[in-house]
């Protein structure tokens, strides 16, 4: 059935099979699905009658001009989800808008898991021609280059869409349904009067079809005057082309009631109305009754659980919003405001309640996030806090720590401590009380996090000063802490050390045991366990492996007890890492199985994100490439996620790299990559990867200036583990370094590394023996892409020197793939690895 009300609510509706037909060929045969029109087309509705007799699931969202927005896009993309699926909507809710290739397969991997291939669904994205933020016009984009199985995208636009000018991908579908498809034919016209009870002359048919050429919206409004003025007379044809807007004020508004009128202008405030939203606002169900029964403008979509109002008719209310009194202006943005709220729709509730000039329930909503908001969330909430007026930071004693707050998430970090110093001494000017001495403790604590975060750049560690400070004003006024302040969150290494100053290390873990008695006290537990994990880490990375897991262990313990979850996830990675370095499955898998426990905390919002993370790691380590997850085997790039889950993620990614032999793709990311700031772990870490990869693609000189460089760095605080877990790749490299007499590394250390990364090595092959015999893994030769070629060679007989010319490789390069495919197949002749080749379908027999 097609609603030929365009205006949304007539209860007059016309099959119209032509259009039915016309958009189930287009669902069919199109990943894209495009509706173009004007306005009044009946664009919106030809398609949710359309749907309405499918046997598909919908997920529809209604966009506005603040959708550009990638967060609060994201936020309405959520909702509209768990409209279909809750349980996809509350995984998707964890994640970020995916502005990266990386982001996207993340949230395309919960789609692909959580909805079964079978089930047809259809997303309808509506008044597209509003969006233009060109990270969302690529998701739009990614959709169509990786469409999900049964899956389409409708697009409804007044016009060519931005999205539709994006350059899809060659054999990627793209079906129009345009204006001309949607204007209504002399029959259709002929039908529609009929089912409204007009007799209309067929003369009469031809001329109102010839004059309306066949427009929806012209066609309803003038059935709706000829109901009440039968006869077709200049008054009617003049109100209708002359001024839609005054036939709207003169058909529709004013023949409500005043109540109603008042209702639907303070109905035009709100962008998504759903449906116990809207019964809320009106307080009673004769209000709404009477909105169902005007006849065009506003209807009901029970599968959407929402009103909807059409775009002109919207229009037309906004005109008259200046006439409605203040009090029902703000009561219906608090009321909206709440409501959003209270259904995670945070960015919305933000938006409302600064519409009503309350900021304390936007600082809530703030401190109820994480830590670290999202970029997305801190661009848009931002400029509310900077144009605040000064009434503002008074309404709330936490309103200037959240100030500081965003402009951490935004990395503005100078500018972070040049405002906090401000408040700081504008609240200390003022007489004591209980506010000022909150507000106080939120702002040194700001200050704290900031010198925190500012110390791989400065080396000075003195932001324990700040948060003794914190703990000093909060013991002057204890108040209840709770929210994600309890929190920590920490990157992929706890150490915020830059330099290789000898020294700084023990400054910066110092600094840190003086601060954590001071969070857990002020901030209900934050950090507890912190300063003996960076002592643990430190231990780790200097193959203190007894040590460092006592440390770990306290470490642990105390995360357990105070709920810090990011810690608890750290310090279950580094006795993963221990596990393996020592050769014990038993340790490594009690780890994993405590890290998935922690996808059973709600409160933990990064859990899955983190659990994956790890879970790479661990698979990498077995060489099982195939079981990391989807989102970590993409190409590297700098803002993949944000802050800190984004270096998290990116060891990760770019040793599956490594292990996928994609070598000049990594160098390349290692090249372009922007190192001022990162830890002193990091930069060994990237330094070693860089090693590896070089040696393996025979840029021997390259390999030994980043090993060089790494020893530079390692030597003045006795670092190795980096090098040791590379195992037999380390190896080989400094077997080649001390056949290099210009090396520039001493023998001594080379030598201690080389033994170090053989008995790692050796672990690692009894771990990943009993871990294929204990889970019953069938034995899988996995390739790079240079192994494969290398094999294909030698199949046809090529010698080593052969290959080098025609695949561009040196020899050593060769040698190595060569030496790297023996040690696949276990076996030192290429006959045999041939055959075995040949035996598990590698190569064609």
């Amino acid at each position: 059935m097609i609603q030929q009300a365009p205006l949304g609510g007539a209860t007059v509706y016309l099959e119209r099979p032509r259009i039915n037909n016309l958009l189930a060929e287009a669902v069919r045969s199109g990943t894209l699905v495009s509706v173009r029109a004007g306005a009044g087309y009946g664009k919106t509705s030809a398609v949710s009658a359309f749907l309405r007799k499918q046997d598909v699931d919908t997920l529809w969202l209604q966009l506005t001009e603040r959708d550009n927005a990638g967060g609060r896009f994201w936020e309405n993309l959520v909702r509209a989800t768990a409209s279909y699926n809750m349980r996809m909507a509350e995984r998707l809710r964890q994640l970020d808008f995916p502005e990266t290739n990386a982001d996207f397969r993340r949230y395309r991997r919960v789609v692909l898991e959580e909805r079964l291939e079978d089930d047809q669904l259809v997303a309808v994205f509506d008044d597209c021609h509003l969006i233009h933020n060109p990270a969302i016009l690529r998701f739009f984009e990614r959709s169509t280059r990786s469409p999900l199985p049964n899956f389409s995208i409708i697009l409804i636009a007044r016009m060519d869409t931005d999205a539709e000018k994006q350059k899809l991908p060659s054999g990627v579908p793209v079906v129009s349904v345009t204006m001309d498809d949607l204007r209504f034919t002399r029959d259709e016209v002929a039908e529609y009067f009929k089912m409204l009870g007009l007799s209309v002359p067929m003369d009469a048919l031809a001329s109102i079809h010839a004059k309306t050429h066949g427009w929806a919206l012209a066609l309803v409004l003038l059935g709706l005057a000829l109901q009440k003025n039968p006869s077709l007379d200049g008054y009617v044809w003049t109100a209708m082309k002359s001024n839609i807007f005054k036939l709207l004020d003169s058909e529709i508004f004013h023949a409500a009631s005043k109540r109603l009128q008042r209702f639907l202008v303070r109905l035009s405030l709100i962008d998504h109305l759903a449906t116990d939203l809207v019964w809320t606002l009106a307080g009673d169900a004769g209000l709404v009754g009477e909105m169902e029964r005007i006849g065009f403008g506003v209807h009901c979509d029970d599968r959407l659980g929402a009103y909807m109002l059409h775009p002109l008719f919207r229009e037309y209310l906004c005109r008259k919003q200046a006439e409605l009194p203040e009090e029902d202006v703000r009561d219906t943005y608090r009321q909206a405001a709440a409501w959003c709220s209270g259904r995670g729709s945070k960015i919305d509730a933000i938006y409302y309640y600064e519409k009503t000039g309350e900021y304390s329930p936007i600082v809530q909503i703030m401190c109820d996030s994480t830590v670290q908001p999202p970029a997305a969330m801190s661009k848009l909430v931002m400029p509310m806090f900077d144009n605040a007026p000064p009434a503002a930071k008074l309404s709330d004693a936490r309103f200037a720590a959240i100030h500081l707050c965003l402009k951490l998430s935004l990395r503005q970090l100078d500018k972070a401590f040049e405002l906090g110093c401000r408040y700081r001494d504008e609240f200390e000017a003022m007489p004591e009380t209980p506010f000022t001495t909150r507000a106080l403790a939120g702002v040194y604590s700001a200050l704290g996090y900031t010198r925190y975060l500012s110390a791989p750049f400065t080396d000075v560690y003195d932001f324990d000063v700040y948060y003794i400070k914190q703990d000093e004003y909060y013991s002057r006024n204890p108040y209840p802490v709770s929210g994600a302040m309890t929190h920590a969150v920490v990157g992929p290494w706890i150490s915020m050390v830059a330099t290789d100053r000898p020294g700084a290390m023990d400054e910066y873990i110092d600094a840190l045991s003086r601060t954590v008695s001071h969070t857990v006290h002020a901030m209900g537990g934050n950090v507890s366990g912190m300063d003996a994990l960076a002592r643990g880490e430190l231990c780790f990375y200097r193959n203190e492996l007894g040590a460092a897991e006592a440390f770990i262990d306290e470490a642990l313990e105390a995360s357990m007890r105070h709920r810090q979850h990011d810690l608890r996830n750290r310090a279950l990675l580094y006795l993963l890492r221990i596990g393996f370095a020592r050769g014990e499955p038993a340790k490594a898998e009690r780890a994993m199985k405590e890290l998935e426990r922690q996808l059973d905390a709600p409160e933990y919002a990064l859990r899955n994100i983190t659990f994956d993370i790890v879970a790479g790691t661990y698979y990498l380590m077995l060489g099982q490439p195939q079981s990391v997850a989807e989102w970590l085997k993409t190409d590297l790039d700098e803002s993949a996620l944000t802050g800190f889950v984004a270096n998290f993620s990116k060891l990760v990614r770019a040793r599956h790299q490594l292990v996928s032999g994609d070598f000049q793709k990594l160098l390349a990311f290692i090249r372009n990559r922007r190192w001022p700031g990162m830890v002193l772990f990091g930069r060994l870490e990237w330094l070693v990867l860089e090693a590896v990869c070089r040696e393996r693609i025979g840029d021997g000189a390259g390999a030994l200036e980043a090993l060089r460089q790494g020893y530079g760095l390692a030597l003045s605080n006795r670092i190795t583990m980096p090098f040791i877990e590379m195992g037999d790749a380390m190896r080989a490299l400094v077997e080649a370094a001390m056949g290099d007499g210009a090396c520039g590394v001493p023998r001594a250390w080379l030598q201690g590394v080389h033994d170090a990364a053989a008995a790692y090595a050796a672990n690692q092959r009894r771990f990943v023996e009993k871990y294929k015999e204990a889970h019953h893994v069938e034995e899988r030769i996995v390739l790079t892409q240079c192994e494969k070629d290398v094999l294909e060679d030698l199949a046809f007989d090529l010698s080593r020197a052969e290959i080098s010319a025609i695949r561009n490789l040196s020899m050593h390069a060769v040698r190595n793939t060569v030496n790297s495919l023996f040690a696949k197949f276990e076996t030192g002749d290429v006959a045999e690895v041939l055959r075995i080749a040949v035996e598990k379908g590698i190569l064609p027999r």
